[in-house]
């Protein structure tokens, strides 16, 4: 993660995403924002930067679930604004999730420090704040749901349809994550995954070059993926 100060685009920020409306005296915290750039791929630890607050901007993310037994369990993807390091601001521990940069992720960062008490009695922060909560736990239910009630098709579809990334010379959209991982974060296993690609690719769904994995019939795709990773 890249920390860094620019006063053009922090303004530029501000004003886009109307976020010194999220404070009852936003004058206060005005000259505690930085920018910062994590890189796709990059993990985040928010235990890390116990003393800062992130505003996701632009990019996209996946938080995972690390589970006692090793195991990661898919949560949710964050694509649009998102505050994040929210559990870490209310010193809320022992909550083991792993967030990755999907795409780079451009973010505006509050220091804390200082006014963590002011924060903790703002309630026009606060609303906004259980919002963002809110809406976290509820894309976290629904994709638990979808990885127990739909088939690994289905699972696989919706997930190739987030992740997927688009060739800049071709304009073709194509998967390349590790297998090892989807099949982890999608609770199956490596075999049967490679089972459903390759049906894909019979299909005409997919067409395997190298190790990514073109996507040839988008409408067919987004009709397997039933209900949609959130």
């Amino acid at each position: 993660m890249y920390f860094y100060k620019d006063t053009g685009q922090i303004e530029y920020y501000l004003k886009k995403f109307h976020i010194l409306e999220m404070f009852e005296n936003p004058e206060h915290y005005h000259p505690d924002f930085t920018m910062a750039q994590i890189r796709k791929r990059e993990s985040i630890d928010y235990k890390e930067y116990p003393n800062k607050l992130f505003f996701m901007l632009e990019g996209q993310l996946k938080v995972y679930s690390n589970l006692s037994n090793g195991k990661k369990l898919l949560l949710y993807f964050g694509r649009k604004f998102e505050i994040m390091g929210d559990l870490e601001f209310l010193q809320i521990k022992n909550h083991y999730v792993t967030v990755e940069a999907t795409k780079d992720i451009t973010c505006l960062v509050l220091d804390v420090r200082g006014n963590r008490d002011k924060l903790m009695k703002d309630t026009v922060f606060l609303k906004v704040l259980l919002y963002q909560i809110g809406e976290k736990l509820a894309k976290s239910s629904s994709n638990i749901a979808i990885n127990m009630l739909w088939p690994v098709e289905n699972r696989l579809s919706s997930f190739i349809s987030f992740m997927a990334q688009q060739d800049p010379r071709s304009g073709s959209r194509y998967f390349e994550e590790s297998l090892t991982e989807t099949a982890e974060v999608l609770g199956t296993s490596y075999r049967q995954l490679s089972r459903v690609l390759k049906i894909f690719c019979t299909q005409g769904i997919l067409e395997k070059n190298s190790k990514r994995y073109y996507i040839l019939d988008e409408e067919q795709l987004t009709a397997l993926s039933g209900d949609i990773y959130m």
